[in-house]
């Protein structure tokens, strides 16, 4: 049996991954983590096989957390079922601990399926539109991230959310200082001057949470096996 947590602030979503996951043989969801703080401690308390994530999450930086959830599981596997579809997200989706991912605007119960049991199986799923935005992104010469180090990537969400030096240099290990430094680095290459400026910048190229979108029609979901 292969157990799944999922991390998603969406009742909706949940109530879609439960549907989908009650037509797959060989699947149970334990439980459903409305944040990432929920989500961490579950994963360390039940170590699930399967983690299904969500990392347009508000209250904490995407790239920190799928990073967390390998440190913490490095033989779970993660699916992103997401709303994100910004260059930053699809950088770090091709690395470990993901096995795939799923975009929230075209998913359906069908391709949801298919991802759970090849991720399952030890495989990967990347759906056709994120794999030919994964091309393009690799493809592309003028691509801004091919401007920035993997530290930076992770780093310039985390500024664009708002985070101050201290609070980023706290979270991950560093000094306010080293981290200011990567401030202005970042932001030069972006050849933006102010926080402002940057926010800006981020929420153009999809860089910060944005809403999520409502789940494909699904009939209603009565409690059974699996709860929240």
């Amino acid at each position: 049996m292969t157990t799944v947590l999922q991390i998603e602030p969406d009742s909706r979503w949940a109530d879609f991954l439960r549907v989908t996951v009650a037509k797959c043989t060989g699947f149970h969801v334990f439980g459903v983590a409305g944040c990432a703080a929920e989500g961490l401690d579950r994963c360390a308390t039940h170590a699930p096989d399967l983690v299904v994530l969500e990392p347009n999450l508000f209250e904490v930086n995407a790239v920190a957390l799928i990073d967390r959830l390998g440190a913490i599981l490095p033989t779970t596997r993660v699916l992103l079922l997401t709303a994100r579809q910004d260059d930053a997200i699809l950088l770090r989706g091709q690395r470990v601990p993901v096995a795939g991912m799923l975009w929230k605007t075209r998913a359906d119960e069908a391709q949801l399926g298919q991802a759970l049991l090849a991720v399952a199986a030890g495989g990967v799923y990347f759906s056709v539109d994120v794999s030919t935005a994964i091309r393009r992104l690799r493809q592309a010469g003028d691509s801004w991230w091919k401007f920035f180090t993997p530290l930076e990537v992770g780093l310039l969400e985390r500024m664009a959310g708002g985070e101050t030096d201290e609070y980023i240099a706290a979270a991950v290990g560093s000094k306010p200082a080293t981290v200011h430094g990567h401030r202005i680095r970042i932001m030069a290459k972006l050849g933006v001057h102010s926080l402002v400026d940057l926010q800006a910048w981020a929420r153009r190229h999809g860089v910060v949470p944005t809403a999520l979108p409502a789940p494909p029609c699904v009939p209603a979901w009565h409690p059974g096996s699996s709860s929240r």
